[in-house]
């Protein structure tokens, strides 16, 4: 559209218009909303240039926006008359008034198409009819991408009256807004008048479209640490020990076990050096860093590259140099590799981390040097990207650094560089810690624009970000987990909206009605797109567990969808959430499913939901579980939930389970649950493990993680930023791995 051309309709549409009494009883404000939206979203679709379009679709795509302008000026809108208190779409309101993506497929000619959307999913945002053929033919007929169309679309709201309710148990909500509108039959024709029939319906074609990568599964398993601090659990038992060892007692003791594990158990060197570096802190030993350094330069090793973060657990002056000459590939890094060629990029990778985990500021120019190079590998430039948060955490670095990660973000959107890099960008802005970032990434979502990692990532920033949740902030995180064509834009909108409201302490005004009916419809089923109801369980968790809200009306709605949801994601994740919400009325659902579920995916969630109440009497349960079950993956979620409940009295079964299970898997989770625990009193027969000839590799490895867990010197919470995994899909490998090592 030309310049002229946009300025004389878009003026058009802030002008005053004329609202239709015979279309029905108009709100104001809500034309005003309307007129506001679809002159912006002119606007900024107008700035987009479209990279592969042929001349006739550019010409459609013209016509399009200036038709949109002119139908935003017209100022006729659908009518919400059957949901009030509720963001609806509609296709055809009762009055025959099309919505903008309906008016604009008339007029191109798809008048069929536009009735039997009308007669089939009237309610239905445009994201959840994705595969429809006939939907995506026309989309491309006329120039315009799914995000394009879904930023288009938007939904008629009715303010509730002063008796509405809507908020109810689920079994005795009568308003289900999916199903079609009462009377539509008569009120549909192509032009919008009333009293016509439309044209016999189709069954729409569909296409096949990949799920979600990612899972609700995924983002518990990284999440999980969150909800229960294990360590200060298990300290506040009233028969804990009133004076555990001093971390440089239990250092004094450690230290000859360790040199004499480096010495005699060749086969576990990398994972006796880490554990020795974790319980040493940042205190100068020569003698650990002239075991690091013997061990980086022998190629032969195995696991070299995770020694490197031994050197930042350190964090000395003689470390960190090493590791900078790593990060740059420079001519002494490569000699403490023992490398004659250029590093190797997950060396460098890791040498990142290790930098970033010394918590010293002096590394950040190093980082991002390198995260700003193009000529290094992609993985390289994410680990770099992601870690430079965990450096800026305090003012006089974000004042440099969050200004420069901005700069990126915006020159990123103008440039061919990788999806993944741009949306690591919002993740480095997020580990900042910095709200300045806000208003960039909440344009990002609200525009649906950029790429769907981009979307992701920045709808997951704004979680981390946002001081709390306001009205700006719920429109246009409800619009992007209702309309978003993407799944797991929706599904990170979702979880920001859980952990926005939980952490605003008074939602002023309406907002608190409009946070509960969100939630209440999302677990309801009101809202479609099964693939995202485990997270409007964990959401809805978020919120009620951290707010002052009576919570009963979400108890209730969990409680049963745990019992009678039909998909088997669909009642685990409500399991884990009753877990999350931590409201001991959910024990007796959660002990039944434990005890007497046929399906062990169920009963494991179970067990971390009652790990996570506390509930110390399933103990025998899980630990026999560990040992006899049949199921590995049962066994392996019955050591989380041991870890969880955090007893004194829990540490010798633990170790004895560890060395009855033959299950690595169920290994490494004890061996987390006892590393988590943190009790003292497992350090010797752990010791007797690792250096027990009969025992093999990973069974060593294991038991020395553990003591090097239990011995850490340095306050815990260092390690927390090296759990977290904002979002999986534009994380590096590295920082994956990493986490799974935290």
């Amino acid at each position: 559209m030309s310049v002229r051309c946009f300025s004389v309709l878009t003026l058009s549409l802030i002008l005053p218009g004329s609202i239709d009494d015979e279309q029905g009883a108009q709100d104001p404000m809500e034309v005003a909303r309307k007129r506001s939206h679809f002159l912006q979203v002119v606007e900024e679709l107008s700035r987009r240039a479209p990279e592969g379009w042929s001349e006739s679709q550019l010409l459609r795509r013209d016509f399009i926006l200036s038709e949109l302008a002119r139908y935003g000026q017209g100022g006729q809108f659908p009518i919400n008359t059957d949901h009030p208190g509720r963001a609806m779409p509609y296709f055809i309101d009762h009055f025959g008034t099309r919505c903008a993506v309906a008016q604009l497929m008339d007029l191109t000619g798809h008048p069929d198409l536009v009735l039997r959307i009308a007669d089939q999913d009237n309610h239905a945002f445009l994201a959840e009819l994705l595969g429809d053929v006939d939907i995506e033919a026309w989309l491309e007929e006329v120039g315009l991408s799914v995000e394009e169309a879904a930023y288009i679309q938007d939904p008629s709201f009715t303010r509730p009256g002063p008796t509405t309710k809507n908020i109810l148990p689920p079994e005795r909500n009568p308003d289900n807004p999916r199903s079609s509108t009462p009377g539509i039959d008569s009120v549909r024709g192509a032009t919008g008048e009333r009293g016509r029939a439309p044209s016999a319906t189709t069954t729409p074609r569909r296409s096949t479209k990949a799920a979600s990568a990612w899972s609700w599964q995924q983002w518990w398993d990284l999440n999980r640490h969150r909800f229960v601090d294990v360590r200060e659990r298990y300290r506040s038992r009233p028969t804990t020990p009133v004076q555990p060892p001093t971390a440089e007692s239990l250092l004094r003791d450690l230290e000859p076990f360790f040199a004499h594990q480096y010495r005699t158990q060749q086969d576990i060197r990398s994972t006796t050096l880490l554990a020795w570096a974790r319980s040493n802190g940042n205190r100068r030993n020569d003698e650990l860093e002239q075991f690091i350094g013997d061990y980086l330069r022998d190629s032969h090793q195995p696991y070299r590259e995770f020694v490197l973060l031994a050197l930042g657990f350190l964090g000395t002056d003689t470390a960190i140099p090493v590791l900078k000459n790593i990060l740059q590939d420079r001519l002494e890094g490569r000699i403490h590799l023992g490398e004659s060629g250029a590093i190797d990029d997950r060396f460098r990778s890791f040498a990142a981390v290790a930098l970033a985990a010394s918590g010293r500021t002096d590394v950040l120019a190093d980082l991002r040097a390198v995260a700003d190079r193009s000529d290094v590998s992609s993985e390289l430039r994410l680990t770099a990207l992601e870690v430079i948060g965990l450096c800026a955490r305090e003012q006089a670095e974000r004042a440099t650094v969050v200004p420069a990660l901005l700069k990126s973000l915006e020159a990123s959107r103008s440039s061919t560089v990788n999806d993944r890099i741009q949306g690591a960008i919002p993740i480095a802005l997020a580990r900042c810690g910095d709200p300045a970032a806000v208003p960039e990434l909440a344009g990002i979502v609200e525009r649906f624009s950029g790429g769907r990692l981009l979307r992701q990532s920045c709808a997951c920033a704004l979680g981390a970000l946002a001081p709390e949740l306001n009205q700006d902030l719920f429109k246009l995180l409800v619009a992007a987990a209702r309309r978003d064509p993407d799944p797991e834009v929706r599904q990170h909108a979702i979880l920001t909206l859980g952990e926005l409201a939980g952490r605003t302490r008074d939602l002023a005004g309406d907002l608190e009605l409009e946070v509960m009916q969100f939630f209440a419809d999302g677990i309801d089923g009101v809202h479609r797109q099964p693939l995202d109801q485990p997270f409007r369980h964990l959401a809805v968790a978020l919120m009620a567990r951290s707010h002052a809200l009576d919570t009963t009306v979400f108890l209730d709605r969990l409680l049963d969808r745990a019992q009678n949801a039909g998909a088997r994601d669909d009642r685990a994740s409500a399991i884990v959430a009753l877990g999350i919400l931590a409201d001991a009325r959910a024990q007796p659902l959660l002990r039944a499913i434990l005890d007497h579920c046929g399906d062990d995916m169920l009963r494991g969630f179970a067990a971390e939901a009652l790990g996570l109440l506390g509930d110390r009497e399933i103990a025998v349960t899980l630990l026999e579980a560990c040992v006899e079950s049949q199921s590995e993956w049962f066994s392996h979620r019955a050591a989380i939930a041991l870890a969880m409940l955090a007893y004194p009295g829990l540490t010798e079964p633990l170790v004895q389970a560890f060395e009855r299970t033959g299950s690595h898997a169920v290994q490494a989770a004890l061996t987390s649950a006892l590393g988590e625990i943190g009790d003292p009193r497992a350090l010797e027969a752990l010791r007797k493990v690792a250096a027990g000839a009969e025992q093999d590799q990973w069974t060593r490895r294991r038991a020395t993680a553990a003591i090097g867990r239990i011995a850490e010197a340095r306050d815990r919470s260092w390690t927390e930023p090296l759990r977290e995994v904002f979002n999986p899909n534009v994380a590096s490998n590295v920082l994956l791995e990493v986490a799974d090592l935290f």
